[in-house]
């Protein structure tokens, strides 16, 4: 035993329990240590550098961030025995003395705290369970608690919550009245408080919602908050803000809420309705991708400022779709693997092959027959103006009224024809 810690013992019972309570606070828990929330922050904050998921930059042959590799160990030995401590080389190096073995090392992080220590010590001895991350974890059903007072129960949730309040020696608020009710459930279900006569009618909650549900407004309410993730704009942005036709999207968005489109559907739709044979109108979910800003690309630039700033681009379209579609940031993965979720460099390059092999093209919301009127429009109007350009170049010039009756036909042309300027 250390001699200083011989020194402190010696000093009677309560000294040895005060330190062991200090230094092992974690065995005062009675519960399973969880890897996910309790173990692995520690080895991400002080241990990844060197022996987490960045296989460049693994030290001594031992990474931390997989199991497989943990018990493997690394040139030294076994790092973690699971259910013995005393062989795990990792308890040896993270107490150890002598800042030359110590880890981690002094000159890049602190040591670890004496309750982190005794964490990975209960971990170990409990068999080093790695488990899943939780985001990755189907959600299970969880039993529904007894309650005290189930007359006030109208759904499974009530339980949870009023299981809770009992906990607490809470009783629950007395129920809203009907205009408070009504104004809740309207607010959240379409954005907009409801009418006079809505509050001066009879409520009924469940005819209430399936009235509000009904109504076109639902969709607005509920899609701004897919269009917020979609990162929908009416226009470009930055310095420029061109007009773009992006409301096409939007409508098709609100549409599929108010249909009760599936997200399946939904899903698939907005990422390839163009392979899918599908209808004009679902052509518009395409808008999803179409939303990605282009920046602008001056030629004259060095060839590495433009090859950095189409990457940026494909980052911004693989951040949005895996934020949206998966709840995840795949994006980090551009410079290095992840730290917790199973992805790495070599999936975010692929996923940027697919982007890089897209162009982007102007399509058609139209009938085929509307299109058609648009495109002999515009074909007359460029013969018109080439006429044009050709009476102005005259020398002699040519009379006014010739070039004045050229530039009436484009004018009409253009104000005449439906859509003229839609953009295809």
């Amino acid at each position: 035993m250390h001699k200083d810690f011989d020194q402190i013992t010696m000093r009677g019972p309560t000294s040895l329990a005060f330190i062991i309570a200090v230094l092992f606070p974690a065995f005062a828990c009675a519960e399973k240590i969880d890897f996910n929330s309790q173990i692995q922050p520690i080895f991400s904050e002080n241990c990844y550098t060197c022996h987490g998921p960045d296989a460049s930059k693994v030290e001594s042959g031992l990474r931390l961030d997989r199991r497989e590799d943990a018990l493997k160990g690394g040139e030294s030995g076994k790092a973690i025995v699971p259910g013995d401590p005393g062989k795990s080389l990792i308890m040896e190096r993270i107490t150890h003395p002598d800042p030359d073995d110590v880890m981690p090392p002094p000159e890049k992080k602190d040591r670890l705290k004496p309750g982190q220590i005794a964490l990975i010590r209960q971990w170990i001895s409990e068999g080093a369970e790695w488990g899943t991350h939780w985001a990755f974890v189907a959600p299970l059903r969880p039993p529904v608690p007894v309650v005290k007072n189930p007359s006030w129960v109208k759904n499974p949730i009530d339980r949870f919550v009023l299981a809770k309040l009992e906990e607490q020696g809470l009783a629950p608020s007395a129920e809203a009245s009907p205009a408070t009710l009504l104004r809740r459930l309207a607010l959240d279900l379409t954005g907009l408080p409801p009418s006079l006569s809505e509050l001066s009618a009879p409520f009924d909650f469940q005819k209430e919602a399936e009235h509000l549900i009904s109504n076109p407004r639902f969709g607005e309410r509920w899609g701004r908050e897919w269009l917020d993730a979609a990162r929908y704009s009416d226009s470009a942005g930055y310095e420029k803000d061109l007009p773009r036709m992006n409301h096409f999207y939007r409508d098709w968005v609100v549409k599929a809420i108010n249909d009760d489109l599936g997200f399946d559907k939904f899903s698939t739709l907005q990422l390839a309705a163009d392979q899918l044979n599908s209808s004009l109108a679902d052509r518009a979910a395409l808008g999803f991708m179409g939303l990605s800003p282009s920046y602008w690309k001056e030629l004259q630039l060095p060839v590495d400022i433009i090859k950095t700033v189409v990457a940026e681009e494909w980052e911004e379209r693989i951040h949005t779709l895996s934020s949206t579609f998966l709840g995840l940031n795949v994006a980090c993965a551009r410079c290095h693997d992840h730290k917790f979720d199973p992805i790495t460099a070599k999936d975010y390059y692929s996923l940027a092959g697919i982007v890089a092999s897209t162009r982007p093209a102007d399509v058609s919301m139209l009938e085929a027959e509307a299109t058609k009127v648009i495109l002999d429009a515009r074909k007359k109007v460029t013969t018109l103006e080439a006429d044009l350009k050709k009476l102005q170049a005259k020398k002699p010039a040519e009379p006014p009224e010739a070039t004045a009756n050229l530039k009436k036909q484009i004018e009409e042309l253009k104000k005449n024809t439906p859509n003229y300027d839609a953009p295809f």
